[in-house]
């Protein structure tokens, strides 16, 4: 039988491949789900054909490896006991690491987990963990069933209920919700709430309609007459949290980060941290995002200081809330052009573009604006009443000046420019057909994601605004407290993520500005370059090809959108970053070989280097500075600044390309000029504790 990956092996062998490079570049093939001529079962019975009737040796106890069990538990591909035997006479670890990679210890009639469970307790090893699986598992379980009868309760609702008493509930959470942590966390489990709201039909028959829903509003949005239903979301809320953080935090800790152990008590499983270092580093990476947003915003200030200083943004009264709108939305503008790509229109699809600075301008504004008029004045009241007494005295304030001051807003057609009831000539005003089209972006059509299963299904951060029928809804209490950075910034690359054509050219955008920052500085530089043999290693174009001063730059250049969970992340170290780094080392083996051959047309285009220096460079900042299969990650703010700096801290004497390369690797840019202020984290508070029965 013709095997597409027994063959590819041997292609591979033959061309100067070793055994191990072949291997694991068969294994990359089918992790990124390659040949795409092949149907996905097809695809695994031929790969696992070939792999099962190999020698296994010590290839085979890579993190490739593992990520391919992990990938034939998901497709359902059933081990032979004797493959199992093989596998852990090999290395007992690799099974373990692939169980938890796949989470189906979580599904306890798994035919693999029981087959795989079987022989390491017939051969009484590594029971400890099998129990540690049963007990997260047992817990798992319990915390599930919970979940399903709140999804009961839930059902209650009609869709309008819902969206009411959610307005009231971060209302009356405004508080905690100040809290970073603690705002992310609720949204993220309203979200999850309305998600699977949505996933049953709504009790209304038919369309609402604005005027009678209206009225509605008013009566659901009363804390004494939505009492029952706003008790009963709290309830809902508390157990959909239990069960989203056990997973966050416990499930995830114990899959997905090997910089934990875990430890069996007579009562208890606990999952200690072992080397706090880089449980701080981490911490430290993430906190690199909010430097990357002050940095632009505080950019947009320098360049707009004297109109900021001269003029005054509409009326008087809305001068302040206007510039720092204007502000904010300029500096999420320069990410979105210096780092992302993305022009003066973004396009959505085929036939529809938004005008980005606008957008972002009309957006802004309507966070600043809730910031201002609804939390913060909201909170004044909180410093002396109770949230029911503030609520009173915020709506009463509001009825006598003739404004809404609601814990959810009602508009029958959505006008951004309408949004403070205050028209001036500071916002920005959109053509009909361009004001659908904006609103759309920010829109979250609740009965449309119902009907459309191919829609990716959004947070109520990253679409804001909720359509119900002819209606659009906004949470004050949730956009006033908004980051529109990461919003919008996921809006673009993750929600829409059919935007696939538009996205390469975005990325070829920010390609050429690196390649012209390059340029300025003295390097020969090529972007998309298509190496010679480039065909026969499958390595595609290089994203960017970089030479001076005896050094040749390897550069491939990653946009991605920034994620907030701890398996997303772990998911994209082991796609995204797996992907890179193999294609940086395939290009490094072609073009060595090409330099010792010494290739005609590759030395016409690139001097003979002394050193190769390849690098990832990715528009996110996990794993930032970290070697990923041999290939150090950095972020492309870091490179344009690095690119761009006469700091004398970076260059004392001029830019060379030897301290240029001391920067990257000294990681100087981040220690020396942003100067990240160093978090530390006490170990008792990361390490969890499980009862071990449930």
């Amino acid at each position: 039988m013709n095997n597409y990956y027994k063959n590819k092996y041997e292609t591979l062998l033959k061309k100067e491949f070793n055994e191990e490079e072949s291997i694991k570049e068969i294994f990359n093939v089918y992790l990124d789900d390659k040949p795409k001529s092949l149907k996905k079962m097809k695809r695994r019975d031929l790969f696992w054909s070939f792999i099962e009737g190999l020698n296994l040796n010590n290839y085979f106890s890579s993190l490739e490896f593992r990520l391919c069990i992990k990938k034939a538990f998901n497709e359902n591909y059933i081990f032979k006991n004797e493959f199992i035997k093989d596998v852990v006479k090999l290395e007992k670890k690799v099974f373990l690491d692939a169980i938890k990679y796949s989470k189906i210890f979580l599904k306890k009639s798994d035919p693999n987990f029981i087959n795989i469970k079987n022989y390491y307790n017939e051969k009484n090893i590594e029971q400890e963990f099998f129990l540690t699986c049963d007990i997260i598992s047992n817990k798992y379980d319990y915390l599930l069933q919970k979940k399903e009868k709140a999804g009961v309760r839930l059902n209650s609702y009609a869709y309008l209920n819902l969206l009411c008493s959610i307005g009231l509930y971060l209302m009356k959470h405004v508080s905690d919700n100040t809290i970073l942590q603690n705002y992310e966390l609720n949204g993220k489990i309203l979200s999850e709430i309305l998600k699977d709201r949505l996933k049953t039909k709504d009790k209304k028959k038919g369309e609402y309609e604005y005027e009678k829903s209206a009225k509605k509003v008013i009566d659901l949005i009363s804390p004494k007459n939505n009492f029952d239903d706003l008790n009963r979301l709290a309830d809902i809320v508390k157990v959909y949290k239990e069960y989203y953080l056990f997973n966050e935090n416990e499930i995830s800790t114990f899959c997905f980060d090997n910089n934990f152990s875990f430890e069996l008590k007579d009562k208890t499983l606990s999952l200690n941290v072992i080397d706090i270092s880089k449980y701080n580093k981490w911490l430290n990476d993430n906190n690199k995002i909010d430097s990357f947003f002050l940095y632009y915003l505080e950019y947009a200030i320098s360049l707009f200081e004297s109109l900021l200083k001269e003029e005054t943004f509409g009326t008087k009264e809305n001068d302040i809330i206007n510039k720092e709108a204007f502000i904010q939305a300029r500096g999420l503008d320069l990410i979105l052009k210096k780092i992302y790509g993305i022009e003066d229109d973004l396009y959505i699809s085929n036939n529809i573009t938004i005008p980005i600075s606008d957008t972002l301008h009309s957006f802004s504004r309507l966070n600043i604006f809730h910031k201002y008029y609804f939390v913060d004045n909201y909170l004044k009241k909180l410093e002396s009443y109770s949230w029911t007494e503030a609520y009173e005295k915020f709506l009463f304030e509001g009825l006598m000046q003739g404004k809404q001051r609601l814990p959810i807003i009602i508009a029958n057609q959505y006008d951004f420019s309408n949004n403070s009831n205050n028209s001036n000539n500071s916002n920005p005003s959109f053509p009909e057909p361009v004001r659908n089209n904006v609103e759309d972006f920010y829109t979250y059509d609740l009965k449309n994601i119902v009907s459309n299963k191919e829609l990716k299904v959004p947070s109520i951060f990253e679409k804001p605004l909720l359509k119900l029928d002819n209606m659009v809804f906004t949470f004050p209490f949730l956009i006033g407290l908004q980051n529109i950075n990461t919003s919008v910034i996921n809006n673009i690359l993750n929600i829409h993520y059919k935007r696939t054509k538009f996205r390469k050219d975005e990325v070829q955008n920010s390609e050429k500005k690196l390649a012209t920052l390059f340029e300025k500085l003295g390097f020969n530089v090529k972007a998309n370059y298509m190496i010679q043999c480039s065909e026969e290693y499958e390595v595609g174009d290089i994203d960017l090809i970089c030479e001076k001063d005896g050094y040749l730059f390897v550069l491939e250049l990653k946009s991605t959108y920034i994620r907030t969970s701890f398996e997303n992340i772990w998911n994209y170290k082991t796609s995204v970053l797996r992907k890179a780094s193999n294609q940086l080392r395939k290009r490094e083996k072609l073009i060595n070989r090409l330099i010792e051959e010494e290739n005609k047309l590759f030395l016409k285009s690139f001097n003979k280097p002394n050193q190769i220096f390849s690098l990832i460079i990715d528009t996110s900042f996990e794993f930032d500075h970290e070697i990923i299969n041999g290939y150090l990650k950095v972020s492309m703010f870091e490179m344009i600044n690095l690119l761009i700096a006469e700091d004398e801290i970076l260059y004392p004497d001029g830019f060379r390309v030897d301290r240029f390369i001391k920067n990257i690797n000294e990681n100087i840019f981040w220690k020396e000029v942003i100067k990240i202020e160093n978090v530390l984290v006490n170990e008792e508070n990361i390490n969890y504790i499980i009862p071990r029965e449930y």
